[in-house]
């Protein structure tokens, strides 16, 4: 889709609407907050119409540092205005990501041509953006672009560095491979990632570096490797975390620049226009002098996007359907887009398409050569069978040529082979495909034809010959010979031989009807042939017939053959090496699951021998406190016995005693010389004052024995 405008949105939030006419982004003041990118389908249009691979340069920084006026200067031809819109106003002036839409062809240093992509980004931390935006932003383009330019001013602060961990943090943001429980090492990133160039605007200050006691003048890229990722001095938190956003940058990206311009100008007009001519001749040469040899050192880091390992560099329709993929993915809460799943769907879709396309340019010259020629001979089918297979085949192949996964490709070739044709049986003959339905057709409609031919010549040709007519019987062989020559003059197709037989039978039919007048002709001679013997003629022609047109079947499918044998021993070419590479990664995966097998097992007979220890131990000492209470009640219920049987000795000694005191007490009593009654009285005083009932009922009751 053409369009009129220097630049176009490639992607913008969901609260903004693309409006073509004008060239802007209109805010839709009804959806709210940004939840999510969108794609501007005119953007992939543009894409999509690039066959070439594509070179994507994408620029990221804070707002108002001049990411759009440095990246519209990669433009070819250079326009006199920037492809980017420039603004001076506190409101970013670029919403979401956008493209040149007028990419244009550059030839690299090693002779690759590519279509240049540039990508303008929207300021991070920008006033508008919510949430997540930042992140998604920057990790699309780092995902589509073949080389990131990350634009800040003035030298390197630690607010550089703070916005710079969203870099740092792209390791759980992305996913290499698809079966992985975590995202993919450095090596993995290594291998996708565009190269990194930051590009530091209004400098004033050289960079200095003080080594072995001495301050030099350095490379601003040297300034940032050895004063900001490497330093020394890491006793900070703070330092520390520098660090490790500086390795991170440096094991994820192939290449680490940097380049620093002075200011455009000390006149805040010049600067707000800079990109109108009549202010050119007031820019600070030197910043012209800079950014030309920033363009130029630019150019040599250039590349074609890396495709997944197999599938070679990536073409203008693959980046489109990459966009759409993996603006999907971040499009879901908590989601992490994953480049191997976005470029199996890609992959699948592209094989699918040039399946399909390949097949409709088959089908449609097939359908028209059949329709204008059946029915024909089977070999004229076959003939135009293997022109347009052929054709198929070439524009199959051209379609996938960016794609390097031999197996893959193989696979949807023979798919679309098997829909084609099928060969099957003794004699390889087609038994499906759209060969086999063309095939059938033919056959169907040169047997109708070849009946009508038959039945015509029977009931109008035949009937006319007469005795009335023929004054010799070999005007009569010659009357027939004209009906032979007539079917076989309007008879067409495979079925025209066999369908003669019966042209035949009603011609040894006529002779035997009419034999009575033909005998009196002149020159009657019987007919050479009985009918058994001409319908074994006709079998061996037919046999014949069809034979040769199976070698010729047989002799065609014998080269397709011989061409997709050479084919697949490229591919077996290809996938044996890759074989042998999966093989040994599986033995090295096997070894280390082994060792972690075998010290498992030794780390759980350690802790059962442990356990079983510690259990020992318990049980000793459960057993030595039993018996420690156990011998304590012995001795406890010893010595009560003990003083129940001391006890007991002391009351019986007190019954003996008071059984004596009683008796003599008593004796006193008998000895008085007083009446009955005054001795029982004075033994009941006795009693009462001496407490001798309640002491005798004490004794009476208590236990002699335990």
């Amino acid at each position: 889709m053409a369009t009129t405008h220097r630049c176009i949105p490639l992607c913008y939030p969901d609260n903004y609407q693309w409006d073509n006419i004008n060239g802007v982004l209109i805010e839709n003041g009804t959806t709210g907050q940004r939840s999510k990118m969108v794609v501007c389908d005119e953007a992939l249009s543009i894409l999509q119409s690039i066959n070439h691979p594509v070179c994507v340069v994408a620029v990221v920084g804070d707002r108002r540092t001049g990411k759009s006026y440095i990246l519209s200067q990669l433009q070819e031809p250079r326009a006199s205005e920037c492809v980017f819109g420039i603004s001076s106003a506190m409101k970013a002036n670029t919403i979401g990501i956008w493209m040149n839409s007028k990419p244009f062809i550059k030839t690299l240093h090693d002779g690759t041509q590519v279509a240049m992509i540039l990508l303008d980004t929207e300021g991070l931390g920008s006033i508008e953006t919510m949430g997540e935006y930042d992140h998604h932003i920057l990790t699309l383009v780092v995902l589509l672009s073949s080389v990131l330019i990350y634009n800040g001013s003035g030298l390197v602060k630690a607010d550089d560095l703070r916005k710079l961990r969203c870099v740092a943090d792209l390791a759980t943001r992305i996913q290499v491979r698809t079966n992985e429980s975590e995202s993919g090492s450095s090596v993995e990133f290594y291998k996708f990632f565009p190269n990194f160039h930051w590009l530091l605007r209004d400098v004033l200050l050289i960079p200095t570096i003080t080594r072995n006691g001495v301050e030099e003048e350095v490379e601003i890229k040297d300034y940032i490797l050895e004063e900001i990722f490497k330093r020394e001095t890491t006793t900070s938190a703070e330092s520390r975390r520098h660090a490790g956003i500086g390795n991170a940058i440096l094991r994820f990206f192939p290449t680490f620049n940097a380049y620093s311009l002075p200011l455009p100008s000390l006149n805040p007009q010049v600067v707000k226009n800079i990109e109108d001519p009549k202010f050119q001749d007031q820019i600070n040469p030197i910043f012209l002098e800079k950014v030309n040899d920033f363009i130029g050192s630019l150019h040599g880091y250039l590349k074609p996007k890396k495709a997944w390992p197999k599938a070679g560099h990536v073409t203008g329709k693959q980046l489109s359907e990459l966009v759409k993929v993996y603006t999907a993915m971040l499009a879901k809460p908590g989601a992490i887009p994953n480049v191997q799943s976005a470029w199996d769907q890609i992959l699948t879709a592209q094989l699918e398409a040039s399946l399909n396309k390949a097949t409709q340019l088959y089908e449609t010259n097939m359908d028209i050569f059949v329709c204008e020629n059946i029915p024909c001979e089977e070999v004229f089918i076959m003939e135009k069978h293997g022109v347009w297979f052929d054709q198929a085949s070439k524009m199959f192949y051209e379609e996938v040529n960016t794609i390097n996964d031999a197996d893959l490709v193989s696979k949807y070739y023979r798919k679309f082979q098997n829909h084609v044709a099928q060969y099957g049986g003794h004699q390889n003959l087609v038994v499906g495909g759209l060969l086999f339905k063309y095939v059938d057709e033919n056959k169907r409609k040169s047997e109708i034809l070849c009946k009508e031919i038959v039945a015509q010549l029977k009931t109008e040709n035949l009937p006319q010959l007469t005795p009335d007519r023929y004054n010799s019987f070999q005007q009569v062989e010659e009357a027939i010979a004209v009906i032979a020559e007539l079917y076989e003059t309007n008879a067409r197709g495979p079925m025209a031989t066999q369908i003669k037989k019966e042209l035949f039978e009603a011609c040894e039919e006529f002779y035997f009807d009419n034999i009575r007048w033909l005998r009196q002709l002149p020159g009657f001679k019987t007919p050479e042939m009985t009918q058994n013997r001409k319908r074994q003629y006709e079998a061996f022609q037919i046999a014949l017939v069809e034979k040769e047109r199976a070698l010729e079947t047989e002799k065609i499918i014998l080269q397709k053959q011989e061409e997709i044998e050479k084919a697949r021993q490229l591919y077996e070419s290809a996938k044996d090496r890759e074989i042998g590479h999966l093989h040994n990664e599986l033995r090295n995966m096997k070894t280390d699951l082994d060792e972690q097998a075998e010290n498992f097992k030794k780390a759980k007979e350690e802790n059962e021998r442990q356990e079983i220890a510690l259990r020992e131990r318990e049980l000793r000492r459960e057993e030595e406190a039993l018996r420690r209470t156990e011998e304590e009640s012995s001795n406890k219920l010893d010595a009560i016995l003990k003083n129940q049987i001391d006890l007991q000795n002391e009351v019986l000694q007190l019954k003996r005693d008071n059984a004596r005191m009683e008796e003599q007490h008593m004796k006193k009593i008998e000895s008085l010389s007083v009446s009955r009654a005054e001795k029982e009285e004075m033994e009941a005083r006795y009693k009462r004052s001496s407490g001798f009932e309640y002491f005798a009922h004490a004794v009476a009751d208590f236990p002699v024995t335990l």
